[in-house]
C-alpha cells in the first residue's frame, strides 16, 4: 500500500515538473520572439536575437506617382494607344508613393522618408524602418471586383517573423489604404483584368478609356 502511494506522489511530482518545463520553454520562446523584434531591449537576449532588417535591394525614389502617370496617360494619347493596354509602374514611382506620407507619418516612430516598395518574384516588398528597427512587409497583389488589392504573404518586424493570419487581420486594409492612390487614378481612366509583379515593378493590365482634354 505504501508503495502505491509512493508511486502516485512522484507521478504528480513529475507531471509538474514537466508542466514547470513546458511553461518556461514557452515563456522564454516568446521573450525571444519580443527581443528579436528590436521593439524592446530585453538585456542579454537582444543583442542575440536581434538581427537589423534589411530590404531586398534598395530603390530610390523618382518621380511622383501623380506625375508619372499624368505623362503616360498623354503618352497615351499622343501615340493613339489601343484600348487594350498593360502599364508597369515601377519600383521607383512606388517608393516615391510611399514617401509622400513622410510628412504624415502613421506613427512618431515610423521614417517613411527612408521607406521603399521593391518588386521581389510575385510580391512587391514594403520596407518600412522605426527608430530601432525595420517592418518588412510581403504583399501580393490580386484583382477582387475589378479593385486593386495587396494580400500580406509575410511580415517580419525586426528579425521576428509575424503569423500571416494575424498580418492579414491587421495590415490588408492598411495594404488597401496605401494604394488608394494608384486606384482612383487607374480606375478614372481603365478598367482593369489583371496585375501582377516583374523585376520591373506593378502591371496594371486592362482597357483604356482615355477621355478628352489631357
Amino acid at each position: 500500500m505504501g508503495s502505491e502511494k509512493h508511486s502516485g506522489g512522484f507521478g504528480c511530482s513529475s507531471c509538474l515538473l514537466w508542466f514547470v518545463l513546458l511553461f518556461g520553454l514557452i515563456g522564454g520562446y516568446a521573450v525571444y520572439l519580443v527581443a528579436a523584434t528590436g521593439l524592446v531591449d530585453v538585456p542579454k537576449i537582444s543583442a542575440w536575437a536581434f538581427h537589423e532588417p534589411k530590404p531586398d535591394h534598395e530603390v530610390a525614389p523618382s518621380t511622383s506617382f501623380d506625375t508619372w502617370f499624368s505623362n503616360y496617360l498623354v503618352g497615351s494619347v499622343s501615340t493613339n494607344a489601343a484600348s487594350r493596354t498593360s502599364v508597369t509602374i515601377p519600383e521607383d514611382v512606388l517608393t516615391g508613393l510611399i514617401r509622400q506620407g513622410a510628412g504624415v507619418s502613421m506613427s512618431p516612430s515610423v521614417d517613411l522618408s527612408k521607406s521603399q516598395i521593391a518588386a521581389v518574384g510575385e510580391d512587391l516588398e514594403i520596407f518600412l524602418p522605426f527608430k530601432e528597427t525595420a517592418m518588412v512587409w510581403r504583399v501580393r497583389p490580386k484583382l477582387e471586383e475589378g479593385l486593386l488589392v495587396l494580400e500580406t504573404e509575410a511580415l517580419r518586424v525586426g528579425g521576428s517573423p509575424v503569423p500571416r493570419v494575424f498580418a492579414r487581420t491587421f495590415l490588408d486594409r492598411a495594404a488597401r489604404l496605401a494604394l488608394s492612390n494608384v486606384q482612383d487614378e487607374v480606375a478614372a481612366y481603365a478598367n482593369l483584368s489583371g496585375v501582377r509583379v516583374t523585376p520591373e515593378g506593378l502591371v496594371l493590365e486592362g482597357e483604356l478609356e482615355l477621355k478628352t482634354g489631357l
